[in-house]
């Protein structure tokens, strides 16, 4: 029987899992800015942008989008994961999913000032979307390889 470990191919979990990861943050920089550049003063104090962010976390608009556009990055993350691996491409998408999950806790995903249901919904949609991104690679290579063979 195959040894767990060797289903793993690192080299895609790692490209997915830093691929979300980079785009998780330039997402969250790009919508500090959208959504608050409105309430801050040119060159704004450590004080100020503390706050602006205190505020951001109680958005309901601010946390919908952050939601979606991390969720996307998820599932592109997932899905790069599977067409790397190309065999047990839900396998290895999984995988990035549950570092995505580790990386949201220890990372700091949300802050206590972020509504239950926001961090909630945050941390179990992680796997969940890395698979359907896995899932979409792996209907992808089964169609690469029909193509192939007709």
């Amino acid at each position: 029987m195959e040894n767990c470990v060797n289903r793993f191919n690192l080299k895609a979990i790692l490209a997915g899992t830093v691929t979300m990861l980079i785009l998780d943050i330039l997402v969250s920089v790009i919508l500090f800015l959208l959504y608050s550049t409105s309430t801050l003063a040119p060159g704004p104090s450590q004080a100020a942008l503390v706050e602006a962010k205190l505020s951001l976390a109680q958005d309901s608009g601010y946390l919908m989008v952050g939601l979606l556009l991390g969720t996307m990055t998820t599932v592109l993350g997932g899905y790069l994961a599977g067409r790397i691996a190309k065999t047990l491409p839900l396998f290895n998408g999984l995988a990035v999913g549950v570092l995505g999950l580790i990386a949201g806790i220890f990372l700091g995903g949300g802050t206590e000032e972020s509504p239950w249901w926001y961090l909630t919904f945050g941390y179990l949609s992680v796997s969940p979307a890395a698979l359907l991104g896995a899932w979409l690679a792996q209907k992808k290579i089964i169609m690469g390889r029909g193509e192939n063979n007709a």
